[in-house]
């Protein structure tokens, strides 16, 4: 059975609000069903504005649950944390303490189905990237969650503290793992994804983002030199002086 069947299974007799992409299943007497009609508004125009950078055309249909906690997501979904992305299903906690920004697992669906998946880096970084660049707050009027706020300022003082991974290591993590130190990685990747779109244009990235779907880390490394003409080591030593400018 699918992890979408599953979900569904444990989670379609729950109220639904249904919009022209999402059916959104939530608990009755909850946060989310007292703030659905925000909930219904944030996601719509998230999809609109992620569709139209990526150049998305089609009309996607997604399940979007909310749960009120975060061990009974995990219960149900068998993945721990505060957000999941797979196929055509989101799962997210929401309540009073937590409210996910409705861009970053929405990139990882969209992005998904237009590309496959990529390396993590490149996966994660473009979720913070573009939850970033897109989010507009007159709409959304939640808080940032940590690792999606701004990530400049912090990637410069991750650097001059001598954290950053080494670019190499980057590509090569699970970001959202303990040992990938994740507020961290999740803003030194979006720093990685900026600086490639803006090295080699939009449309050269997402052809390499494309092609790292199940590259493993030499392969990868390989991939983003011919991309950029450049070898891995001149291509960080830049990347490094853009974080710093």
């Amino acid at each position: 059975m699918s992890l979408e069947k599953q979900i569904y299974d444990k989670m379609s007799h729950l109220p639904a609000a249904r919009t022209p992409h999402f059916n959104i299943y939530y608990y009755q007497g909850g946060v989310a069903e007292k703030e659905i009609d925000t909930i219904k508004t944030q996601r719509e125009v998230a999809y609109e504005k992620i569709a139209e950078y990526l150049g998305f055309t089609e009309d996607l249909k997604m399940d979007l649950y909310l749960f009120e906690d975060e061990n009974t997501k995990a219960e149900v979904t068998g993945y721990i944390g505060a957000g999941l992305a797979y196929g055509k299903c989101m799962a997210e906690v929401y309540n009073a303490q937590c409210k996910l920004n409705p861009y970053h697992e929405l990139v990882h669906i969209i992005a998904g189905y237009m590309y496959g998946d990529s390396v993590s880096a490149m996966a994660e970084g473009l979720a913070v990237y573009l939850t970033n660049n897109l989010n507009d707050m007159q709409v959304c009027s939640y808080d940032m969650d940590e690792v999606n706020g701004a990530y400049d300022e912090k990637v410069r003082e991750f650097k001059q503290s001598g954290e950053l991974f080494a670019l190499k290591d980057l590509l090569s993590l699970s970001i959202g793992t303990e040992e990938s130190k994740p507020d961290i990685s999740y803003r030194q990747a979006a720093s990685l994804v900026e600086f490639t779109i803006k090295a080699i244009g939009k449309h050269n990235f997402f052809n390499l983002y494309a092609s790292l779907s199940s590259a493993d880390i030499n392969d990868a490394i390989e991939k983003i030199e011919t991309a950029y003409k450049q070898k891995i080591e001149d291509i960080e030593k830049q990347w490094l002086e853009y974080v710093i400018k």
